[in-house]
């Protein structure tokens, strides 16, 4: 399974080998960016057993990667998956200029840590918390509730949101007990949005009887990968009741370095054996008005919401292919998108949020157009070729 901001299905052509190697330990990876726009931390993700095929003897611990024009050395990442004990694939990053190619060195190195740096992606599980599920990259941090909150008597599957003005990994520091409350910012940003029992900034429910139907907490959690480049964890939740029937679900997140959106990959199980299952996905509405966007033709839902009188914007947003969105509608307390999810596969978007406190996204302009661009990448994924 490739959990990633972006899916990428790459097409392994071309092998150049290096003219001074005989054992074939260099390889050369083309990456190109069709799109007419600027592309930043693209993540790359290479099949493990396709790199291994050429070079039988590499050490995933012992990896050097190079960008070939400018010779620095990138930071990289494997990932076992299915917790198997065999890596999966390797991930890099990269920026990319419009319709640039770009040309990367892998090969094996005798140095165990080439490349060291501070991860820029993370997530905890905090039982101090009431059992919180929290996570964040160098952007922006989310958090999702536990069975110890469900035991208080709150009881929410929604996704809420942390914002954040600094590149610094928070949840440590603001979880810790002498830091004092989250709600305040104190120069590197807050908790502020307000989740209640509704699906926050993305969060999703079965819909029936012409209302959505969420899940309570989760009730169990696995971390599959956790940085540097992207964390990957797991949600189960305990079945619930929907129209006579009983679901439930299993919730895989991806969040990579320097993205605002998750990757949300939820796969279900009907008790009564229902192959399709109609699903809202939700973004939480405020009383005060915001300012929304129902872009079904290219799977983009946004809401930013009404300024904050001492935290300025929250911007939510929404992507999912075109072809999954049966419609977009506004309902007395959400902005939904409608999709349908199989029983016998994964219902994949993305989800994620931006603040206006945050240089990325000072304007709602700039919501706008990170979304957009997020959205035609998912059309155009790189082309990477060995």
């Amino acid at each position: 399974m490739l959990g990633r901001k972006r899916l990428y299905i790459f097409l392994f052509t071309a092998l150049f080998f290096s003219q001074c190697k005989s054992n074939h330990d260099r390889l050369l990876i083309t990456a190109a960016n069709d799109l007419n726009i600027e592309r930043k931390s693209e993540t790359i993700e290479l099949r493990w057993q396709h790199i291994i095929a050429k070079i039988p003897t590499l050490n995933p611990g012992s990896i050097e990667l190079t960008e070939q024009a400018s010779g620095a050395k990138l930071i990289s990442q494997t990932i076992d998956y299915d917790q198997d004990g065999s890596v999966d694939a390797l991930l890099f990053q990269a920026d990319f200029a419009p319709k640039a190619v770009k040309t990367f060195v892998l090969q094996a190195t005798k140095e165990a840590a080439l490349v060291e740096t501070a991860s820029k992606t993370y997530a905890k599980f905090v039982p101090t918390r009431f059992d919180d599920f929290a996570w964040e990259n160098d952007r922006i941090a989310f958090r999702m509730y536990g069975p110890a909150l469900q035991a208080k008597g709150e009881i929410n599957s929604g996704v809420d949101v942390w914002v954040k003005s600094v590149p610094n990994l928070v949840l440590d520091k603001w979880y810790a007990p002498d830091y004092g409350s989250y709600h305040e910012d104190k120069g590197e940003g807050l908790d502020h949005y307000k989740v209640g029992p509704s699906r926050g900034c993305g969060g999703l429910a079965i819909w029936a009887d012409e209302k959505m139907i969420p899940s309570k907490n989760f009730i169990e959690w696995k971390i599959i990968a956790n940085g540097p480049i992207r964390t990957v964890f797991e949600l189960t939740y305990a079945p619930w009741e929907v129209a006579g029937d009983k679901i439930s679900e299993i919730k895989r997140i991806t969040l990579d370095a320097g993205q605002n959106l998750n990757r949300f990959e939820s796969t279900f199980k009907s008790a009564q054996n229902r192959e399709t299952l109609p699903i809202a996905i939700g973004i939480v509405k405020r009383d005060k008005p915001g300012d929304v966007s129902m872009d079904t033709k290219n799977g983009v839902l946004r809401y930013w919401q009404p300024a904050h009188e001492k935290h300025g914007h929250t911007g939510c947003g929404v992507v999912i292919a075109p072809a999954k969105v049966n419609d977009m509608k506004e309902l007395s307390d959400h902005f939904v998108v409608s999709t349908e999810a199989k029983t016998a596969s994964s219902l994949t978007y993305y989800a994620g949020a931006g603040w206006s406190k945050n240089a990325d996204f000072p304007t709602l302009a700039a919501w706008d157009n990170y979304l957009a661009q997020f959205s035609a990448g998912l059309a155009s994924p790189l082309r990477v070729e060995f």
